[in-house]
Parts: structure tokens; C-alpha cells; sequence
């Protein structure tokens, strides 16, 4: 989302300064929630642009400094482990992935941060072929969270879309149907790339019905 190596899309604020700088910066100063928080941007970044070693890296440093902030850096501590487990998750380091997932456990504060953690245990139990744990995390994740809550909604929706296709895996098409119908429900129709990815699961799903 940065336009360049030392610029964004916010002139005049500190998001104006490419993260990296800014972690250099606070980093001398020994202010480290300012500094987790910048290296979690610059580890985004990073990983954005596939330099997954440096990705790492800035969130490895991320965590330690959160860590050294204490409580008044919970938030970016979640967003370290988070990003991490995405991270580590792309990399096919499952057990990384369910580490992370832990730790975010820890410092979540919400039920959307709970359900997220879960949603990263369940990807990693569903790639190392553990797919009856995966529908109990993201069963869990569901019943986590309220349809009628606008901050709920997008994260319940990402829930049934993980649960339909590990119930198409699992083989269970009328469960896999009644999920991928939940996040369509609970999809803003503005979203575009949300709703792209549920039309190819849903042909994904017809193709297993038979409906070509």
C-alpha cells in the first residue's frame, strides 16, 4: 500500500515515514511499542514484496520490543504474532503458524482477535491433514462472534468461507453448502475480492455436484 521506499499515502504524518526509518529511529531511543509498531509495518511491507527473510526478521524484532513494552503494547504484540502466522503460514511453516496463533490467543482482547487466532490453527491443521481439528477451531471461532455486530460480521464471514471448504475436503457437501451460503450472506456486496473468492468456491462446489 506505501507508494515507494520512503513515502505513503498519508503526506504530513508519521505514516508519511517509510517504516523502516521510523524503527531505526525509535529503536536509538529505546522507545520500543513505537518501535514493534513500526517494524510490524515495515515486516508487512517486506512481506508484500516477498523478501520473506526480512519480513521475518522485522517481526522477530517486532515481538521482542512489544514484549519489552509490556501491556501498552498488547495490541501491536497481536499484530506481530498475526502477521508472523501469516507469514510463516505462506512459508508452510505449520508449527510456526500455531505458535504464533498461541501467543495471539494471549493478547487478544476481542472476540474478532480470538476467532482470527483460531482461523490460523485451523489453516495449519488443515495443511498438515488434521481437518476434523481444523472444523472444531473454526466452530469455535463461530460461535465466538455475532452476526448482528458490524465489527463481527467480516471475520464470521471468513469463518463459514474457511468452514466450507474444509467440510468440501472432508467430503460433507450439504454442511460445505450451508457455510459457503452463511459468508455470501454476510458478504459486503462492495467487496469485490471477497465475493470473487466465494464465486469459485462456489463453482468449486457445483463441480463436486455435478452441476458443470
Amino acid at each position: 500500500q506505501e507508494a515507494g521506499p520512503h513515502r505513503c499515502h498519508n503526506p504530513g504524518s508519521v505514516d508519511a515515514v517509510a517504516p523502516e526509518l521510523l524503527a531505526l529511529h525509535y529503536e536509538a531511543a529505546e522507545a520500543w511499542a513505537e518501535a514493534a509498531a513500526a517494524n510490524v509495518r515495515a515486516g508487512n511491507r517486506a512481506a508484500g514484496l516477498l523478501a520473506n527473510a526480512d519480513a521475518a526478521d522485522r517481526l522477530a524484532k517486532a515481538i521482542t520490543q512489544a514484549e519489552s513494552a509490556g501491556s501498552s503494547a498488547a495490541a501491536t504484540a497481536f499484530a506481530a504474532h498475526d502477521a508472523a502466522a501469516r507469514l510463516r503460514f505462506r512459508l508452510g511453516a505449520y508449527e510456526e503458524v500455531e505458535r504464533h496463533a498461541a501467543y495471539m490467543a494471549t493478547y487478544a482482547d476481542s472476540p474478532v482477535q480470538r476467532a482470527t487466532a483460531l482461523r490460523h490453527l485451523a489453516a495449519a491443521c488443515m495443511s498438515t491433514g488434521r481437518a476434523e481439528a481444523a472444523a472444531q477451531h473454526l466452530t469455535d471461532a463461530a460461535a465466538m462472534l455475532d452476526e448482528d455486530s458490524i465489527a463481527h460480521t467480516g471475520t464470521l464471514r471468513d469463518v463459514h468461507f474457511d468452514l466450507a471448504h474444509v467440510e468440501l475436503r472432508a467430503a460433507r457437501l450439504s454442511q460445505a453448502l450451508a457455510h459457503a451460503a452463511c459468508a455470501r450472506r454476510l458478504c459486503d456486496p462492495a467487496d469485490r475480492p471477497a465475493l470473487v473468492r466465494l464465486d469459485i468456491l462456489d463453482g468449486r462446489l457445483a463441480h463436486t455436484e455435478g452441476r458443470f
